[in-house]
């Protein structure tokens, strides 16, 4: 009897029956992020704890031939709650038969190679994961994993490329709760068990990669209904349209087809133009160019909101509806960065002028220059100042409304609207 109980807890010089937690003395930890791993792995049921060397635990570092815990020989592997990313390689190689991720609603990213090569591998728990968004290249390829339920993964947009190939004997897949999924990369479930699919749920796809289906019973596969505004249809590599709900092959990939429509942003002050402000819009945020303008050529129609924000003014918010036709926006900013001079230094005048423009500029200022844009916001005149005072001939400018901005030694002193007559 002992010589039984004694086979079942050694084997091949180690012991399996015994968790281990690491510990401060096992790892190296950055910023929460375990970097690497010096233990021996005597015991190969490892836990690893909320806290090390006093920081949180966040992360597993991303690796190459380098992976943290590639090829330990490790047999389960237990994740803090508060783990966010599980890095590339990290545990590829191992004989991991369970993972637990039961308890980490953090978990964000699970990286390329994560877990591939453990053979044995047979379920993952997926419950917690509300806030996982991507499931990297073959990050559970070469596994035993039999049914796999991603429904609970709400916030999931990449299932990527290979990422549960030949896991031979799964034969049950949900994606009921996946409506956020913008893509299946090529290959994802490429050798596997399943006889059917259902994409109904995944109305936010965009993409459905090369044979992720081939080499398994599926005879075909069905095209979900996208809901984002613009859906038009979907299309093969070969040009073919198809509409939603059509049964299509496996095999090829399908890419969704929407519409997308220009949005022009401009940002102005007294009708000069704002550069560097920040314009959070759509995927931005984004930034404003010297001409105070933001061009976007492909946004998806539908209603956004947008926050735009520039130092030393007040934030301007509000909602814009793209449609079919070009959409121009222009926000004017109120308010003077707390900086700027008052409005009494580095004068224009006269204002309207004809034929010269002349600029009250301070005798204590010595790098003075002025830029002066038109009413679309393009450089038509640069210049240094350095005459006392400085005066500017406009004879070749065109009649209209232009907008000026001056400097000394690179800060904006002042900036207004001048017209030419």
């Amino acid at each position: 009897m002992l010589a039984i109980l004694a086979v079942a807890i050694i084997f091949n010089s180690k012991i399996y029956a015994q968790h281990y937690t690491l510990t401060d003395d096992d790892v190296v930890v950055e910023e929460g992020i375990i970097l690497s791993c010096s233990y021996t792995f005597a015991y190969t049921d490892i836990i690893i704890p909320t806290e090390l060397d006093g920081q949180l635990i966040i992360g597993i570092a991303d690796g190459y031939r380098g992976g943290v815990f590639w090829g330990k020989g490790i047999t389960s592997i237990q994740f803090p709650g508060s783990i966010e990313s599980i890095g590339d390689f990290s545990f590829v190689e191992n004989q991991i038969q369970s993972m637990d991720i039961s308890s980490c609603s953090l978990l964000r990213r699970i990286g390329r190679y994560a877990f591939a090569y453990n053979f044995v591998l047979d379920s993952i728990d997926f419950s917690a994961c509300a806030n996982l968004e991507v499931i990297d290249e073959r990050a559970f390829s070469t596994n035993n994993i039999t049914t796999l339920d991603l429904s609970p993964c709400i916030s999931l947009k990449v299932i990527g490329y290979l990422s549960f190939y030949s896991n031979n004997y799964m034969h049950s897949l949900d994606l009921s709760g996946c409506s956020k999924l913008l893509r299946i990369e090529d290959g994802a479930f490429d050798f596997t068990s399943l006889y059917s699919v259902d994409l109904n749920s995944c109305t936010s796809l965009v993409e459905i990669g090369w044979g992720i289906f081939d080499d398994s019973p599926i005879d075909n596969i069905i095209l979900p209904s996208p809901d984002y505004p613009g859906f038009e249809n979907w299309e093969d590599i070969f040009g073919n349209v198809y509409n939603a709900g059509d049964t299509v092959s496996k095999v090829y990939p399908y890419y969704a087809k929407y519409v997308y429509t220009p949005v022009t942003y401009t940002v102005t002050n007294d009708g000069s133009p704002i550069d560097s402000a920040t314009i959070d819009f759509y995927n931005g945020p984004y930034t404003s160019n010297e001409y105070g303008l933001l061009e976007l050529s492909n946004v998806l129609q539908g209603s956004y909101t947008y926050t735009i924000s520039a130092e030393g003014f007040a934030d301007a918010e509000g909602e814009v509806i793209v449609g079919i036709d070009s959409l121009s926006v222009t926000i004017e900013m109120s308010g003077l960065a707390v900086e700027e001079i008052p409005e009494s230094i580095a004068k224009v005048y006269p204002n309207p002028g004809t034929n010269l423009m002349l600029i009250d500029f301070p005798a204590d200022y010595n790098f003075g220059s002025l830029e002066l844009y038109n009413n679309e916001g393009k450089l038509v005149l640069e210049q240094n100042l350095s005459s006392k005072p400085p005066i500017i001939p406009i004879s070749k400018l065109k009649t209209g409304i232009y907008f000026y901005r001056i400097f000394d030694a690179g800060r904006m002193i002042n900036s207004g609207k001048w017209v030419k007559q």
